[in-house]
């Protein structure tokens, strides 16, 4: 089992099982398994935590800055077709699906 590790340290137990059967030693997973937790052998691996969404930190920092719709209503009334809402809405069909994507006025409710 140590030749193993030293040739290949990335090796876990699984693959450690494998490669000392393909030598022709009968050994079960679970005792190479035990020994290597035993002897504190077991290969440490770590995991990378993905990088938040730039878009989404630029959102959290900002906070309630962010929110330019409330800004701008409380210095004045918007003229129409100043301030616009917009939703992405996937619809789902037969074909394949598409997506709607609807403009309103936040004065008029209308759509440009």
């Amino acid at each position: 089992m140590e030749e193993v590790l030293l040739e290949h340290p990335e090796y876990g137990y699984r693959r450690i099982t494998k490669e000392l059967q393909r030598k022709g030693i009968p050994v079960n997973h679970k005792r190479i398994h035990r020994l290597l937790q035993d002897f504190h052998l077991s290969l440490k691996r770590t995991t990378r935590r993905p990088k938040p969404n730039p878009l989404l930190r630029i959102v959290l920092v900002a906070g309630e800055r962010a929110d330019l719709r409330a800004s701008l209503l409380k210095r004045r009334e918007p003229e129409p077709f100043e301030l616009l809402y917009t939703n992405f809405t996937l619809l789902p069909y037969r074909g394949g699906k598409a997506w709607f994507l609807p403009i309103l006025d936040h004065v008029t409710g209308a759509s440009p």
